[in-house]
């Protein structure tokens, strides 16, 4: 869904918290893997859901929700036009944006 999140303005936001979500610059749109492994998903969780599962997004939401595999544990990542979701574990309450960073985007409908 989405959700006007302070400055930023209208944002993608995870229907299940509420919480903004972001996408890594050095992830390549399509390619069914994410380059944030390892230490970098304790600051930036991905985004999951469970197994077998259809993301589904309202309908202000105009891109391609999917998933792919994560290669670390199995688990279902959520994509958005086929780049994988992250929350940042700095954003506390729905509205948060803090994630914002250099190579971090929160992403826009």
């Amino acid at each position: 869904m989405t959700a006007t999140v302070g400055s930023q303005g209208t944002l993608i936001v995870a229907g299940a918290n509420g919480m903004t979500v972001y996408t890594f610059t050095k992830d390549v749109a399509n390619s069914g893997t994410s380059a944030c492994t390892g230490g970098c998903l304790t600051k930036w969780p991905a985004l999951t859901v469970p197994a077998g599962s259809t993301p589904a997004g309202g309908s202000d939401i105009t891109g391609k929700l999917g998933t792919i595999t994560r290669a670390d544990d199995g688990s279902a990542q959520v994509t958005y036009n086929g780049l994988p979701l992250y929350f940042y574990s700095g954003d506390k309450a729905p509205g948060d944006s803090n994630g914002i960073y250099t190579n971090w985007v929160a992403v826009k409908p």
